[in-house]
């Protein structure tokens, strides 16, 4: 008997979302935050990109909420340089406030222990 859904392309995923907006409330989903945190790690590069594209306008609401900051986290993990390093441009001056909020905290810690593979990128944030 044929999957009466068959799975769908990341790519095709991400396409409707962006053509309906809805990436952004996807991530502040528990269950959408888990899918796109799963397919960004396999994710091609044009996947990467039309989502990146989507939520970095968002990043700082996304980066204090409690599903969102985990897209935010894979997208430091997983993104691409450019892409971590825009992330960053948006952390900049907001370090100290981002530190004691209760979301937002995960990801300063997780960017500053990686800080061999982000060194550069660590301390442009944190200085």
């Amino acid at each position: 008997m044929a999957n009466p859904n068959p799975p769908v392309s990341f790519k095709l995923y991400c396409k409707a979302c962006v053509y309906m907006k809805a990436l952004f409330s996807i991530s502040v989903d528990q269950y959408g935050s888990r899918f796109i945190q799963q397919k960004l790690e396999t994710a091609t590069t044009e996947e990467k990109n039309m989502v990146f594209e989507e939520v970095f306008p968002q990043a700082l609401t996304l980066i204090t909420d409690v599903f969102g900051n985990y897209v935010i986290q894979k997208f430091f993990e997983h993104g691409m340089a450019s892409q971590r390093r825009e992330m960053a441009s948006v952390l900049f001056g907001h370090v100290l406030t981002l530190s004691l909020q209760m979301y937002s905290c995960q990801l300063i810690q997780k960017i500053y222990r990686s800080e061999s593979r982000n060194a550069h990128m660590c301390s442009s944030v944190i200085c």
